[in-house]
């Protein structure tokens, strides 16, 4: 198992939209699914 992300944060203020961007491979659904608790 490879490690896509480390050591990851960002604020997300009531009323913003927020967008994950990125080429394949780069952890954008980690990143999603950490967010949701579907991750180890």
């Amino acid at each position: 198992m490879a490690i896509a992300l480390v050591d990851v944060s960002f604020n997300v203020d009531q009323g913003e939209i927020v967008a994950c961007l990125g080429r394949n491979g780069v952890g954008k659904t980690t990143t999603l699914r950490s967010i949701m608790g579907l991750t180890q």
